[in-house]
């Protein structure tokens, strides 16, 4: 009956951590997110080393970890995939922001560099 309870107190705890996680997830709190992965691994490893056999109450609350970490781990790859997106047109930009074309009365199209360490700038 003990190692029971502490299924139960295990898995509530994950189930917390599951729920701030998205919590950060969301917010953009990436750091915070990943620190949070240590404390599910432990709370995780005292789950998995308890017996609490067939308890249905115990079924329950592993369908919504379950539940919780897979729409966790779509919101971390959704956040990869945006973050990967804004520094592949960060990188488009300033690579723009260094090319200069005009184009001839003929419409030939000519390149110049523009000079190091200009940039656009506002008054």
């Amino acid at each position: 009956m003990k190692a029971l309870t502490r299924a139960r107190a295990s898995a509530r705890r994950i189930v917390t951590l599951l729920d701030r996680e998205r919590q950060l997830l969301l917010g953009g709190d990436y750091g915070a997110a990943e620190a949070i992965s240590t404390q599910l691994a432990r709370e995780t490893a005292v789950l998995e080393a308890c017996d609490f056999g067939d308890d249905p109450s115990m079924a329950d609350i592993l369908d919504r970890i379950s539940r919780s970490a897979r729409h966790n781990c779509s919101l971390a790859k959704a956040a990869q995939k945006g973050l990967q997106a804004g520094s592949r047109m960060q990188e488009e930009l300033r690579r723009k922001r260094s090319e200069l074309a005009t184009y001839t009365g003929t419409g030939r199209r000519l390149e110049h560099n523009a000079p190091r360490g200009s940039s656009d700038r506002r008054a």
